[in-house]
């Protein structure tokens, strides 16, 4: 037996065993991503449903808002504060119209592997001027 190979190191499973340590950090790392690209498009939809809410509330006075016809998505649009008056009302005669306030809202539930879950409350307020 020659002495280099003597102390040569035999480093076969060493990757497989890197691999095993580094496995559960890459697929929670993944699940990160996909759990928060979730939470963002969710923030998105709140947005919307949101400013639709409002524009429902500005164009009819003394409405509430459409209940989504999806209501799979779980997102609640409610009046925040005053409604539109009557096209009637002086209000409208000034500089400034009357606005109306729509408050659209979902919980999300945020989910990493390894870490654990909690929930998030998504909340959206949109403004429109009424007529």
């Amino acid at each position: 037996m020659s002495h280099s190979s003597r102390y040569k190191r035999d480093d076969q499973g060493v990757v497989a065993l890197e691999f095993v340590v580094a496995l559960p950090m890459l697929i929670a790392l993944i699940a990160s991503i996909i759990t928060l690209a979730g939470l963002f498009q969710t923030k998105s939809r709140v947005v919307g449903a949101a400013r639709d809410g409002a524009r429902a509330l500005a164009i009819k006075p003394g409405a509430t808002p459409n209940p989504d016809t999806n209501a799979t998505d779980g997102i609640t649009v409610v009046l925040d504060g005053a409604a539109c008056p009557a096209l009637t009302n002086p209000a409208y005669q000034t500089s400034t119209p009357p606005q109306v306030t729509a408050k659209a809202s979902k919980v999300y539930t945020v989910t990493v592997p390894f870490v654990g879950s909690w929930t998030k409350d998504v909340v959206e307020r949109a403004k429109m001027p009424c007529g």
